[in-house]
């Protein structure tokens, strides 16, 4: 076995999403900036010590689509309990 913090993720192949970050640490976060983009990408997992290897790899494709649209009135409505 190997101690985590010798242990780095980082895109081997393809690319993100606009808007999407990757960190070493194998953490996504964002939201994606581009409605209707595909792609592909490969995530790898290496270990750096005592050597540089690659433990894992896994590639995974998307494709980004819009956020829904959500309308409300202003104000909403009083709620009455047990009222329907």
């Amino acid at each position: 076995t190997c101690p985590t913090s010798f242990l780095t993720w980082d895109i081997s192949a393809g690319t993100l999403p606009a808007g999407i970050t990757f960190s070493q640490s194998g953490l996504m976060n964002g939201t994606p900036s581009v409605n209707g983009q595909t792609g592909t990408f490969t995530v790898r997992l290496r270990q750096s010590s005592p050597s540089l290897i690659t433990v894992a790899t896994r590639t995974y494709n998307y494709q980004t689509v819009p956020r829904p649209a959500f309308l409300t009135a202003s104000p909403l409505p009083a709620v009455t309990s047990g009222a329907s």
